[in-house]
């Protein structure tokens, strides 16, 4: 039992840290956020965004992203051979 005490100390400091963050912002952050039609609109950059929300990616884009990934950790598990 012991040998598990710094762990639950551990924990236990992590759980006031997180219930202190929670506490405080919702204390301290703003009461009645008022909305408003500038508030909810979506930012692009300062243009108005044109199309369709949802954007159908074809496959080549898929399987680059894939090729990518596998290469990346290939190269990173090779940087310890060697």
């Amino acid at each position: 039992m012991a040998t598990y005490l710094p762990l639950l100390l551990l924990f236990i400091v992590a759980a006031v840290i997180v219930g202190a963050m929670f506490t405080l912002t919702s204390v301290l952050g703003p009461k009645n956020p008022t909305p408003t039609i500038d508030n909810q609109m979506p930012f692009e950059c300062g243009s108005e965004s044109t199309g369709t929300k949802h954007v159908k990616l074809s496959v080549k884009f898929y399987m680059t992203a894939i090729l990518f990934v596998v290469l990346d950790v290939e190269v990173v598990l090779r940087t310890d051979e060697g």
